[in-house]
């Protein structure tokens, strides 16, 4: 009778421990989804500085700003100085854009964000110039993400 009462006692404890088990990964399950929100949460409050960092500081430079929109027109109007701050302007907006893409490939934006980006990335590809510079930065970019704006119609 007690080898009974211990094969019972084992039955009971693989039940309790199995029940245990189920109950770690529900939690762990919520841990990760909470993690993904954060890291989601994160990467999204990245993108809004970096934005708005970028047009703040094209808005409160009126050189700058001149440099954008003659460059964008027609980049062969600006002097060596300016051509030069309007292909790092282009660079620092080639680079972010391509973060951006980055960050929707490993799915921490969501599509819809992604596609407002694309609109935007597609919107400045078919201006003049950041179209005639491209070829200055399309070798340190991605190549995925290279073909993305290289598939952008043009306006």
């Amino acid at each position: 009778m007690s080898r009974f009462k211990l094969a019972e006692f084992a039955h009971i404890a693989e039940i309790v421990a199995a029940t245990a088990v189920i109950i770690s990964l529900i939690y762990v399950g919520q841990e990760v989804q909470s993690n993904t929100a954060a890291i989601r949460g994160a990467a999204m409050q990245a993108i809004a500085t970096t934005d708005a960092d970028a047009l703040m500081t094209i808005a409160s430079d009126a050189d700058l700003s001149e440099i954008v929109r003659l460059g964008d027109q027609d980049p062969s109007q600006l002097t060596s100085a300016q051509a030069f701050r309007y292909e790092l302007f282009m660079r620092q907006f080639w680079l972010s854009f391509q973060n951006i893409f980055q960050q929707s490939e490993l799915r921490l934006i969501e599509s819809p964000v992604w596609q407002s980006y694309l609109t935007i990335i597609c919107g400045r590809f078919s201006d003049h110039g950041p179209r005639e510079t491209w070829p200055d930065h399309v070798n340190v970019l991605d190549t995925d993400f290279a073909a993305v704006v290289e598939k952008c119609e043009p306006r």
